[in-house]
């Protein structure tokens, strides 16, 4: 499959094992255009 130029949306935890992932797809030639993170309002923290 040609995934080339293709846009994602990522899920962000700030891992070492999830930049590698998001990297991987960039390698692919794929084009990140957000990021989700979450937010513990209660502990202030992503």
């Amino acid at each position: 499959m040609d995934l080339k130029n293709k846009k994602f949306v990522f899920p962000y935890s700030g891992g070492k094992d999830n930049i590698l992932a998001m990297y991987r797809l960039i390698q692919q030639g794929m084009k990140p255009v957000g990021l989700i993170i979450t937010y513990n309002t209660a502990l202030g923290r992503s």
